[in-house]
């Protein structure tokens, strides 16, 4: 019973920990001192479970190496998955603002002539003109 009780404490602190401080880090109507603190809090929290998995692989080497590579390849695969769905993230955060741009700078006839006038001539910015 008391591992239940413990087992629960600890998923109810995780998970506020965990996706409360994203979830208010991402979101724009709390001040910015919060949500970086919030995102701080979160960062340290998965570096912190990174770290442990990672001590857990040095730990268990002298019962065999097979053991102590599953406890580096978790969080290695945990670093790789992060930094590629980042990327991924910025790169459409990075997409919608030249869309926006476009969409201010430009009308939709005005953009469908450019492209146009692009297919059949090439850049209109070539050779540095």
């Amino acid at each position: 019973m008391m591992e239940f009780i413990l087992e629960a404490l600890f998923e109810l602190v995780f998970e506020l920990i965990g996706e409360g401080s994203l979830s208010i880090g991402t979101n724009k109507k709390y001040s910015r001192w919060i949500r970086y603190s919030m995102l701080f809090l979160a960062s340290i929290f998965y570096i912190g479970v990174i770290a442990f998995m990672v001590f857990l692989g040095f730990a268990v080497l002298e019962d065999g190496l097979w053991r102590a590579i599953f406890f580096w390849g978790f969080p290695l695969f945990f670093v790789v998955a992060s930094i590629l769905i980042l990327r991924e993230d910025y790169k459409k955060r990075k997409n919608k603002e030249r869309k926006t741009k476009e969409k201010i700078l430009f009308t939709e006839e005005e953009i469908e002539l450019l492209k146009a006038y692009q297919a059949a001539n090439g850049s209109p910015r070539k050779n540095g003109d």
